[in-house]
């Protein structure tokens, strides 16, 4: 009995330490199929990073290494057992490294993408990434092949934004610069537009002062862009413009010429003209004079202002416009402006002959007859017969000159006289002043000195006429000697 108890104690034994033996290879078989899994994982997650990253995903390549990283440190004890378990943390944490190399190089990338594309918004946010991930990852990328090129791209980023943002500062200035020309052109054409108006009706003196107005301030707003003077078009587009407005300003100085010279005609000679007929028409000669003398002030001005302007543009002479229903031009204007002066000089002279140096010199004749003493006589004879002597060589000077100035009369004593008159009165009472002079001196008196009366001279036309060819000249000579023999 207690050999078979025995048996069965033994036999009990045996099947449980076979039990127990079968259930310890079924656990390790377990736990070999479990870390085996756990590497697995651990793979596929780094391989899931590395295909993020190729995507530029960091968010994703990140969340994939944390998963990766959270199992080897969750089975670590279990993975101990794991105979590359070395190796294999060492390739979780260079991974961990290569992550932290692509959190600066993707933005550091896409910063270059922006430059190339012009977006300094986009690269400035990409560099200021890329700097905050290098801060935060530079221990750890310190070893990797790639840090040096890295930290070159890195360190250059900023000169190349700053070459970035001189690059568009100048195309936004370029772009400012062309609307400016745009601006520009639109004024030009304003101010041809104004000259066109001009052309048709050049007596607009506001218009002409408008025109001017905008061109001084077209220029003087080109003066002020000192901004534009580093585009390499901006010399070109003054240049051009410059050019432009000096054409419209040398027509503008052209029809301005023009319009004063309708503004004589319609303003300023109609006046003088019906002054100049008043002082004929009056009976008494001092106001015939201050109405010549009005007169003789708006042909001077008219004779004055035609002439500088002829100086200015000689061609202007050609210039027609209409004077009381007929075509005038400003070569005929130029002559009757100033013969109108000259004989509302001479007149003004003679008027001021007749009322103050004549009836002097007549006065100290009437003493010089009335005198006792011979030395008193003579001084008086000796100034009436200058008096007289003027009055004549003036007339005589003034007849050469305009023998039509004959007709012109006026009141003198009560009653109307003429120049040529006046001319024969002045020469017999200066022949009789001389005679009663040399009676008491024995000597003739001496002129006086010849005034400087009528210093402008009339001339026929106002261009110089054409010269003619020598050859046609002797032809003509050799024709008239035929005829005359």
């Amino acid at each position: 009995m207690r050999i078979r108890w025995l048996w069965l104690l033994i036999a009990g034994f045996s099947i449980l330490c076979l039990e127990v033996a079968c259930r310890h290879r079924q656990t390790g078989e377990i736990n070999v199929d479990r870390i085996q899994s756990r590497v697995n994982a651990i793979e596929r997650h780094l391989e899931s990073m590395q295909a993020a990253l190729r995507g530029k995903s960091l968010d994703r390549a990140q969340k994939h290494h944390q998963s990766a990283v959270k199992i080897l440190e969750d089975n670590r004890d279990q993975l101990a057992a794991h105979p590359e378990i070395d190796l294999f943390e060492k390739r979780v944490e260079k991974a961990g490294a290569v992550l932290c190399y692509e959190f600066v190089n993707i933005p550091l990338a896409a910063f270059f993408d922006d430059v190339r594309g012009k977006d300094i918004g986009a690269a400035r946010s990409r560099l200021k990434a890329a700097r905050k991930e290098f801060e935060r990852c530079q221990d750890r990328i310190l070893g990797l092949d790639d840090f040096v090129a890295l930290k070159m791209n890195l360190d250059s980023a900023p000169q190349v934004l700053v070459g970035l943002e001189g690059e568009l500062g100048k195309v936004a200035l370029a772009e400012k610069m062309h609307a400016f020309k745009r601006d520009l052109d639109e004024q030009i054409l304003s101010i041809q537009r104004k000259i066109g108006k001009l052309e048709k009706q050049a007596n607009q003196k506001e218009l002409a002062l408008d025109v001017f107005r905008q061109i001084r301030a077209v220029k003087q707003n080109m003066e002020n862009r000192n901004e534009f003077t580093e585009l390499p078009e901006w010399a070109t587009i003054t240049a051009d413009a410059k050019a432009s407005l000096r054409k419209l300003d040398v027509r503008r100085a052209s029809l301005v010429r023009r319009g004063k010279v309708l503004w004589l005609v319609k303003n300023l000679m109609p006046d003088a003209t019906k002054k100049a007929f008043q002082a004929v028409a009056v009976r008494k000669n001092s106001s015939a004079l201050k109405a010549f003398q009005k007169a003789l002030r708006g042909f001077k001005e008219c004779d004055d202002m035609v002439g500088g302007l002829l100086e200015q543009e000689p061609g202007l002479a050609r210039f027609s416009f209409q004077m009381e229903g007929r075509k005038k031009t400003v070569a005929w204007l130029k002559d009757h402006c100033m013969t109108s002066r000259v004989i509302s000089d001479w007149l003004s002279e003679v008027l001021r002959m007749v009322e103050n140096t004549v009836p002097k010199a007549s006065r100290l004749a009437s003493r010089a007859m009335a005198a006792h003493d011979q030395a008193d006589a003579l001084t008086l004879f000796s100034e009436a017969f200058t008096g007289y002597y003027r009055c004549h060589e003036m007339l005589t000077d003034i007849l050469k000159k305009e023998p039509r100035m004959a007709w012109f009369t006026f009141r003198w004593e009560g009653d109307e006289k003429t120049v040529d008159w006046m001319k024969k009165h002045c020469g017999i009472s200066r022949k009789i002043a001389e005679r009663r002079v040399y009676k008491i001196s024995g000597r003739k008196p001496k002129p006086p000195k010849k005034p400087e009366a009528a210093a402008i001279k009339i001339e026929s036309k106002t261009e110089a006429p054409k010269k003619k060819s020598r050859r046609k000249t002797k032809k003509k000579k050799r024709r008239r000697r035929i005829r005359r023999w």
